[in-house]
């Protein structure tokens, strides 16, 4: 058998590039945080795992922050989720909201209603609503100025929450035009609410130019009746605005 293979020219070697040394772990790694900004925020998880794993080779690494960068990815979405999630309910509210006296707009006073709505619906607890309209609001305007009306629509949401509850919503319906939305609140509870908010609102006297300037409004109070929409409720209480106006001003009327 030697003879036949002797019978044969000798193969010539084939020539092989040297293989290039493996890359050390230091290297692999400057290369990779280099390649992402997430690789040096784990380098010391690395560092743990070298001392616990002596023995793992480059691939067993690799595939350790291929696992770790696939997690902060995953946390850096959630992340960016929570902010947009965020940003978006900033601009529901600003969509929502009276720019002047930032209290609730009519459109987002209509998402309210609506709910508490169907909430008492649900739970068959009273719910009220009230309109108010400041009174002699032209008169201010005419005497002292846009400005000082603008002035006193601010005044007057922030001393109604001031006297309201946490759950009670204050809204802007339109103009010098308020709606007051009161949660588990039976009539004879929303009439002293008012009566109270209308304290408030002598006793802490609106101030234009260093001069008291008198601020007062009229109301409407109607409780929601049983399967009763927006329309019909919010009619109500304008009706019984519309007969407190007439019966003098700076009183709360109950709705029929």
């Amino acid at each position: 058998m030697s003879a036949v293979f002797n019978n044969h020219a000798p193969l010539p070697a084939v020539q092989r590039s040297p293989m290039p040394p493996a890359p050390s772990f230091s290297a692999w790694l400057q290369g990779l945080s280099a390649a992402t900004p997430l690789a040096g925020s784990l380098r010391q998880i690395l560092d743990d795992f070298l001392r616990d794993v002596p023995s793992a080779g480059v691939p067993v690494l690799q595939s350790r922050v291929d696992m770790l960068l696939a997690h902060a990815e995953v946390r850096a979405a959630q992340s960016r989720i929570q902010e947009l999630e965020a940003e978006l309910a900033r601009m529901r509210e600003l969509v929502c909201e009276d720019q002047l006296t930032g209290s609730l707009n009519r459109r987002g006073l209509a998402a309210v209603l609506e709910r508490e709505l169907a909430r008492a619906a649900r739970s068959g607890a009273p719910l009220c609503v009230v309109l108010l309209d400041l009174d002699d609001f032209k008169k201010l305007n005419d005497t002292h100025g846009h400005c000082a009306g603008d002035a006193a629509l601010i005044h007057l949401v922030r001393v109604a929450k001031a006297a309201l509850r946490k759950t009670d919503v204050v809204g802007r319906f339109g103009g010098e035009e308020f709606m007051i939305v009161l949660p588990d609140t039976p009539l004879a509870d929303a009439m002293l609410t008012m009566t109270r908010v209308q304290s408030a609102l002598r006793l802490q006297q609106f101030m234009h130019g260093g001069t008291g300037v008198p601020v007062a409004f009229s109301a409407g109070v109607a409780l929601c009746r049983a399967d009763e929409d927006q329309a019909t409720v919010v009619a109500r209480a304008d009706a019984a605005l519309y007969r407190a106006k007439r019966a003098g001003k700076n009183r709360v009327v109950c709705a029929v």
